[in-house]
């Protein structure tokens, strides 16, 4: 049994679109400051958030807290790029690294020429990974790829097991998840789920299930599946600012049709409105392409977000005062998740939610997750 301690909760850096990812290392440290027990950057291929990158900044300036992605990609890097990513991580942290995984759309990777991720794909990348950890050879023709007598050699000692192994264990495999399916696979072979951030609590919860049910499925201990609730916080915003944070960045997420008819059906939402959403959202692209002074996409977002129903953003984040926001994080924690992932507010800003949430409930014992 234990309290609920701000080491329950993780925050992003460099959350949205980035220019200046030196923020990166004073975000993180600042989480740390503030007693956070994880740190997360969601990659995009970019010129100012490339994850192996920056993830090693934030390790570095940093002693005790987790440092994660949420998400990276299976596709975009080799296996033995990303094993060999990993185990330096780790050293260089002291085990601090967490590796998180995304599907994202097919279209994407269509264009890109390499293959979609589906569910074998994932299941059997995540195998190959911890196989190169364990110091094995791996040979492989499946649908991650093509590949024979991969190995990770010590570089002081080639043909040898890599050093890492007697050292730090290696780091956690998590998996970004919406759908049962998706769900099922994070429980039956990765260590962790990252849900969606516009998750109902209540859809937590049924995640939750499906999770535990995969993991004892294919004979695993569902305790040691960490599941991850990433919630959008707005602490004592303005409505304008809350339109930017919460609005805006939920009417992104709700308009790729296939995240988004995951996304509703496991909420119970009526999808009707999406249509008038998607139909702003082009005019709003429409007249912004021929402004003189065009919007940023956030702020590009905020006008079509109003004609979503409140219900929706007011299920599914936490915006309002300070101890109103620290109260839906523990809404979350009681329906289900393990941990917090804070969204859409950085370390700096989020200080008095933190000890407002740690408060809250000081004199209450939960059960350690």
């Amino acid at each position: 049994m234990t309290q609920r301690g701000a080491d329950r909760l993780g925050i992003y850096v460099l959350p949205g679109p980035a220019t200046d990812p030196a923020a990166a290392a004073l975000e993180t440290k600042t989480a740390e400051n503030l007693g956070l027990g994880s740190a997360w950057l969601s990659e995009l291929q970019g010129p100012f958030k490339d994850a192996g990158t920056i993830c090693g900044v934030m390790g570095h300036v940093t002693d005790r807290i987790k440092v994660g992605t949420s998400v990276s990609h299976f596709v975009t890097r080799h296996p033995m790029v990303s094993a060999s990513w990993g185990a330096t991580m780790q050293a260089l942290t002291g085990g601090r690294f967490q590796f998180g995984f995304g599907r994202a759309s097919n279209a994407r990777w269509q264009n890109w020429g390499v293959p979609n991720q589906t569910s074998t794909l994932m299941e059997d990348y995540a195998l190959i990974l911890r196989r190169l950890w364990r110091g094995e050879t791996v040979s492989y023709d499946g649908p991650a790829g093509r590949y024979s007598d991969l190995r990770l050699d010590d570089a002081g000692h080639p043909g040898l097991p890599p050093t890492i192994a007697p050292h730090y264990r290696p780091p956690q495999l998590l998996l970004a998840a919406i759908g049962p399916r998706t769900l099922e696979v994070a429980g039956r072979s990765f260590d962790g789920v990252l849900l969606h951030p516009a998750l109902t609590s209540d859809a937590v919860g049924r995640a939750r299930e499906i999770v535990h049910r995969a993991a004892q499925g294919a004979g695993r201990d569902p305790n040691e599946i960490v599941v991850y609730s990433q919630l959008v916080v707005a602490p004592d915003l303005d409505d304008n600012e809350t339109e930017l944070v919460i609005g805006a960045r939920f009417a992104a997420y709700f308009i790729p049709p296939v995240n988004s008819q995951a996304l509703f059906r496991f909420n119970g939402w009526d999808e009707a409105p999406l249509e008038r959403l998607r139909a702003e959202v082009q005019r709003a692209l429409h007249a912004n392409a021929s402004a003189r002074s065009p919007l940023s996409s956030r702020e590009l977002l905020v006008n079509p977000s109003r004609t979503m129903p409140i219900e929706w953003t007011a299920a599914a984040s936490a915006a309002g005062s300070t101890d109103y926001c620290a109260s839906r994080m523990h809404e979350y924690l009681d329906a289900g998740a393990d941990r917090i992932i804070i969204h859409g507010t950085t370390a700096p800003g989020i200080a008095q939610t933190i000890a407002a949430f740690v408060t809250q409930r000081a004199g209450e014992d939960f059960v350690d997750a």
